[in-house]
């Protein structure tokens, strides 16, 4: 992806938005954590499609709300593969 894709969230480099996806709460506003453990648990542990709006703290301290719906990808044997998202700022 180019580099202006992340523009409008505020990064200017895409390698610093790519943690865990179980580690999104921490990057997440205070008063918005909860909403994003549901989103987190719901795709990890339930295996469902799920998505939330929350205010996402990027390096810095830049904070945007910003939108993700999650889908989990579930390998031949039943287990996470990995987790599809779209994510997008709301403005």
């Amino acid at each position: 992806m180019s580099t202006g894709t992340y523009s409008p969230q505020g990064v200017r480099d895409a390698r610093m938005i790519s943690p865990p996806f179980a580690a999104l709460p921490a990057h997440v506003h205070p008063d918005d954590q909860q909403a994003v453990r549901r989103l987190v648990r719901s795709i990890l542990g339930q295996h469902k499609e799920a998505s939330a709006v929350f205010r996402l703290i990027h390096p810095g301290g830049l904070t945007r709300y910003t939108r993700v719906v999650a889908e989990p990808v579930i390998d031949a044997n039943g287990r996470l593969g990995r987790v599809l998202n779209r994510d997008q700022v709301v403005v």
